[in-house]
Formats: C-alpha cells, structure tokens, sequence
C-alpha cells in the first residue's frame, strides 16, 4: 500500500513538474519578447530625442513679444496657425476637434487657431 501511495505521488509530482516547466517556456517567450520590445522602444527613442530637443529648443526661443505680434494678427497665415498647432500638440495644450477646410481648392486640416489662445 505505501509503494502505491509513493507511486501516485511521484506521478503527482510528475506532473505538476511537467505543468511548472510548460508555464515556465511561455514565460521564458513572453520575457524574451518584452525585452526585444523594449530594445526597440530604447532605439526609437534614442532616434527621437534629437528632434525633441531641437523642439524644445525652438520653443524656448519664443519670446513674448513673438506672441503678442501673433495674437495682434487678425487672420494670420495658415503656416501660422499650423505651427500654433505644433506647438500646442509639444505644449500637450488642447487642440479643436478635427474638420476639414478648402485651402485654395485644397481640402486640408483645419486649425485650432481659437483654441490656441494666441
């Protein structure tokens, strides 16, 4: 009786052993996959950095003279309007909802020109 208890227990064991390593190989996947994952995210900051600092820098060069000259424009170019909307996307401000508008007989994004706040 105890070397059939003994058995079932190593077949128990056995088992459980074989459930541990399969859980542990999709682990092993998924951990491999996070890594290489996280190598390109790394890379593809490192490539975006640059282009944020030479950002961040022109921002930085904006006086508030620059401002108050864009805000006294009463219908300023749409050039403008679009960089205000770059500006306010690197300044995480709040852009208007997305519309089209005819841009000499070219559909092109609308503005946030109102929303800007310049």
């Amino acid at each position: 009786r105890l070397l059939i208890e003994i058995a079932d227990s190593t077949a128990d064991a056995e088992r459980k052993k074989a459930e541990v390593m399969s859980v542990k190989d999709i682990l092993s996947e998924e951990q491999a996959k996070v890594a290489r994952g996280t190598e390109e995210a790394k890379a593809d900051l490192a490539k975006a950095q640059p282009a944020l600092e030479e950002a961040r820098n022109a921002l930085d060069a904006i006086t508030p003279q620059d401002m108050k000259t864009i805000k006294a424009m009463p219908k300023p170019p749409d050039i403008v309007k679009q960089i205000l909307d770059g500006v306010c996307i690197l300044l995480q401000l709040p852009l208007a909802p997305v519309s089209t508008q005819s841009v000499h007989g070219r559909p092109m994004i609308g503005d946030s020109w109102r929303v800007s706040g310049a």
